[in-house]
Protein backbone atom coordinates (compact mmCIF):
# COMPACT_ATOMS: atom_id res chain seq x y z
CA UNK A 1 0.00 0.00 0.00
CA UNK A 2 1.35 3.54 -1.33
CA UNK A 3 0.75 6.19 1.11
CA UNK A 4 1.57 9.82 1.05
CA UNK A 5 1.32 11.66 4.32
CA UNK A 6 1.58 15.40 4.25
CA UNK A 7 2.02 17.07 7.40
CA UNK A 8 3.62 19.38 10.05
CA UNK A 9 4.24 16.59 12.67
CA UNK A 10 6.18 13.33 11.21
CA UNK A 11 4.72 11.56 14.43
CA UNK A 12 1.78 11.87 12.09
CA UNK A 13 3.51 9.88 9.69
CA UNK A 14 4.52 7.68 12.28
CA UNK A 15 1.52 6.77 13.35
CA UNK A 16 0.35 5.85 10.04
CA UNK A 17 3.03 3.78 9.64
CA UNK A 18 2.28 1.62 12.89
CA UNK A 19 -1.70 1.44 12.03
CA UNK A 20 -0.68 -0.39 8.80
CA UNK A 21 2.27 -2.04 9.51
CA UNK A 22 0.64 -5.53 8.70
CA UNK A 23 0.14 -4.07 4.95
CA UNK A 24 3.30 -3.44 4.54
CA UNK A 25 3.11 -0.10 3.85
CA UNK A 26 5.75 2.26 1.65
CA UNK A 27 5.55 5.45 3.41
CA UNK A 28 5.90 9.43 1.82
CA UNK A 29 6.21 11.87 4.23
CA UNK A 30 6.21 15.60 3.67
CA UNK A 31 5.57 18.65 5.85
CA UNK A 32 4.80 21.15 2.23
CA UNK A 33 1.78 20.66 0.79
CA UNK A 34 3.30 21.61 -2.74
CA UNK A 35 6.02 19.29 -2.08
CA UNK A 36 2.89 16.47 -1.83
CA UNK A 37 1.02 17.73 -4.29
CA UNK A 38 4.08 17.52 -6.87
CA UNK A 39 4.83 13.76 -5.52
CA UNK A 40 1.19 12.72 -6.13
CA UNK A 41 1.05 14.20 -9.75
CA UNK A 42 4.12 11.90 -10.62
CA UNK A 43 2.76 8.60 -8.31
CA UNK A 44 -0.04 6.86 -7.94
CA UNK A 45 -1.07 6.25 -3.85
CA UNK A 46 -3.68 3.94 -2.28
CA UNK A 47 -3.84 6.64 0.27
CA UNK A 48 -3.51 10.31 1.39
CA UNK A 49 -3.50 11.74 4.86
CA UNK A 50 -2.94 15.74 4.94
CA UNK A 51 -3.27 18.20 7.28
CA UNK A 52 -5.65 21.35 6.67
CA UNK A 53 -2.75 23.76 7.70
CA UNK A 54 0.51 22.88 5.09
CA UNK A 55 2.07 25.84 3.61
CA UNK A 56 2.36 26.82 0.30
CA UNK A 57 -0.22 24.89 -1.16
CA UNK A 58 -2.96 23.77 1.68
CA UNK A 59 -4.58 20.38 2.80
CA UNK A 60 -7.54 21.72 1.11
CA UNK A 61 -5.80 22.66 -2.16
CA UNK A 62 -4.03 19.59 -2.07
CA UNK A 63 -7.39 17.45 -1.81
CA UNK A 64 -8.67 19.38 -4.75
CA UNK A 65 -5.71 18.79 -6.71
CA UNK A 66 -5.47 15.25 -6.42
CA UNK A 67 -9.40 14.63 -6.72
CA UNK A 68 -8.89 16.38 -10.28
CA UNK A 69 -6.24 14.15 -10.99
CA UNK A 70 -8.32 10.88 -9.63
CA UNK A 71 -6.29 9.76 -7.08
CA UNK A 72 -8.00 6.95 -5.60
CA UNK A 73 -8.38 7.87 -2.45
CA UNK A 74 -7.64 10.39 0.12
CA UNK A 75 -8.23 11.69 3.92
CA UNK A 76 -7.96 15.13 5.36
CA UNK A 77 -7.48 16.02 8.72
CA UNK A 78 -6.42 18.43 11.22
CA UNK A 79 -4.69 18.13 14.67
CA UNK A 80 -5.00 21.02 17.52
Amino acid sequence: MKILVAHRQKEVADQVYKILQYTNPYVRFFTSGLDALMLAKREEFDLIVCGTDLPVVTGFGLVLETIINLIRFCFLFSLN
